[in-house]
């Protein structure tokens, strides 16, 4: 999912930033915070890797 950049523009418009240092901003920070969310809710590719793998593990262990 992208963000708006029109919509978020404005908040740097302090900064003295060409409009593709602002888009690459945007961009970054919207990136952190998408993988902030993804971990919390448990969707991370990392979360969602080793919970495989603890299933896989679980399983070993009932079949013995």
């Amino acid at each position: 999912m992208l963000p708006d950049l029109e919509k978020y523009r404005p908040y740097l418009s302090r900064f003295d930033l060409t409009g593709a240092e602002k888009d690459e901003y945007i961009l970054a920070l919207w990136t952190m915070l998408e993988r902030i969310v993804d971990r919390a809710w448990g969707v991370h590719p990392v979360q969602q890797v080793a919970g495989e793998r603890t299933k896989e593990n679980a399983c070993r262990k009932q079949q013995r």
